[in-house]
């Protein structure tokens, strides 16, 4: 199969699917969303917050000599959470 940006690109967003037929990726590092937008139905300052007291991990990339870096989120561990979360709820409802 020959790589191309446009083959490269689906690999990385995710969307399309692979010579195979199977579903298309889920990369499992993500930017924060936008302000307004959401992730797994999380606002971006809600996102923040979680970062900010280790509840999901992040990193920054950054080039050296830099000045900003490009966030990305674990989304897994960012479903871990909600699953946590969600477990926590079910065991003190019950």
């Amino acid at each position: 199969m020959e790589i191309t940006a446009n083959t490269l690109a689906a690999a990385i967003t995710g969307s399309g699917s692979n010579h195979h037929g199977a579903p298309p990726f889920a990369p499992d590092w993500a930017r924060p969303p936008k302000n307004g937008q959401h992730l797994e139905g999380l606002s971006r300052s809600y996102i923040y917050r979680l970062i900010e007291s280790k509840a999901v991990k992040s990193m920054s990339l950054t080039t050296p000599g830099a000045k900003k870096g490009v966030r990305l989120i674990s989304v897994s561990s960012l479903r871990s959470w909600l699953a946590d979360q969600a477990a926590a709820q079910e065991t003190s409802a019950s």
